[in-house]
């Protein structure tokens, strides 16, 4: 049997100012279509204060691994960010690389809400951030995990923090240049994170699809990455930077989306209390009769 070796697309980055920072957006260019089943596409990504650029091989793009670099801590004490396009979902996940840990080794990840949207009109705006057009705040200040609506495990103590506290006590040794860390949700919406293929932490909350956007932070000059995008599907609902004020992906709502990985993912014996899973939700999210659960 032949296989047919395709070139994937190359990614150009677009960029629009936000404030005094630009948040530069990575897409594909014609995207290519393999004859394989396994066939890689090109994952875009949004990114803040970070040198982001896609590895290559002898094909061209390796498309879904990124190689960021934070190349000096963003003036008035905020942070690199890099964040994937798409949400996880049940079985998915992510990873990085240390390449570099940089002055004091501060690197995390994990999930957040869309990071451009993660602070709407009103509700504690970082400092010194620029609003955008539709009064969403574009520029996020701390680390994946610090506020709410996240989850994260920080590099430099080895730390866990969901909610913007740290879960229980330090669950790894600090990181090391060549550990490879990954986040992901496992089958039942709980999230997980490893060090070095060990499991060190399992958080048995389902969490929120619109929360699961894999998310990488630095916040020391010189930290280096390798991020690996691969495990996470395209989806209706791809990142929608408000800064830019780039228009809505096509594709079912978030809602619509929501309630059906609820009913399909989630058995209702299963289900405890959490950030993703309200009482209104799991009262409605059932309901066959419903538009947006069909």
């Amino acid at each position: 049997m032949t296989l047919e070796l395709l070139r994937p697309a190359p990614l150009v980055l677009w960029k629009e100012p936000v404030g005094e920072s630009t948040l530069a957006l990575a897409i594909p260019v014609e995207p290519a279509v393999a004859s394989s089943a396994n066939a890689d596409l090109s994952i875009p990504t949004a990114s803040l204060g970070v040198d982001l650029s896609a590895e290559e091989d002898g094909f061209g793009v390796r498309s879904g691994l990124f190689v960021a670099h934070c190349l000096e801590r963003p003036k008035g004490g905020g942070i690199c960010s890099v964040q994937g396009a798409f949400p996880c979902a049940p079985n998915e996940g992510f990873s990085i690389t240390v390449l570099s840990l940089g002055t004091f080794g501060e690197i995390a990840l994990g999930l957040a809400p869309p990071r451009a949207e993660a602070f709407p009109p009103g509700t504690l705006p970082p400092k010194d951030a620029a609003p955008a057009a539709d009064g969403a705040v574009a520029v996020m200040p701390d680390m994946v995990g610090w506020t709410a609506n996240e989850v994260g495990f920080l590099g430099d103590h080895g730390s866990c923090y969901m909610l913007s506290r740290q879960v229980g006590r330090n669950i790894s040794k600090p990181w090391a240049v060549g550990d490879k860390i990954e986040c992901g949700i496992d089958s039942v919406g709980g999230v997980y994170f490893t060090h070095n293929g060990k499991v060190v932490t399992e958080l048995s909350t389902h969490w929120r699809l619109g929360l699961a956007y894999p998310t990488v932070t630095m916040r020391s000059a010189g930290a280096r990455v390798e991020l690996n995008f691969r495990g996470i599907e395209p989806k209706p609902l791809p990142r929608r930077p408000a800064a830019t004020g780039a228009a809505a992906a096509t594709g079912q709502p978030t809602l619509q989306l929501l309630a059906a990985f609820k009913q399909v993912s989630i058995p209702e014996k299963g289900q405890k209390p959490g950030p993703g899973v309200p009482l209104l939700e799991r009262l409605f999210g059932r309901c066959s009769s419903l538009e947006m659960a069909r």
